[in-house]
């Protein structure tokens, strides 16, 4: 049997109804109905035709998703725009070069003959 929980309902001076019920009825409410909700979810997670249906709809899914993307990366290239794996090449050795070019500007200031002036070579002061 099912716990039950009791309200009581009283008048308020101006003759509205109120809960005189104590603090901790909707926690109470909530635990009572995560655990018949519960119970209900993991019978029907454990279902093997539930859980065959699922795999096969998400099956169905990937499969919708990877048609979809094939087609927007064929229509992407007709049009002359780079696809999502073109950008991220791009971004990849734009990342590569942008670090030997640090690597190269740290060696030069730490060179010996290295002469630091604001003036571009050949240009008068």
């Amino acid at each position: 049997m099912a716990p039950t929980i009791s309200v009581t309902l009283a008048r308020s001076e101006q003759g509205e109804l109120m809960s005189t019920s104590r603090p901790g009825l909707f926690r109470q409410t909530f635990n009572l109905w995560e655990r018949t909700t519960a119970a209900h979810l993991e019978g029907l997670v454990r279902n093997p035709m539930v859980l065959k249906t699922s795999a096969q709809w998400m099956n169905w899914l990937l499969t919708a998703r990877k048609i979809a993307d094939t087609g927007i990366d064929g229509v992407m290239a007709a049009i002359g725009l780079a696809s999502r794996r073109d950008q991220e090449q791009a971004l990849h050795l734009l990342h590569k070069i942008e670090g030997r070019l640090e690597d190269l500007e740290q060696r030069l200031s730490e060179h010996p003959r290295a002469k630091r002036s604001d003036n571009p070579k050949g240009a008068k002061p």
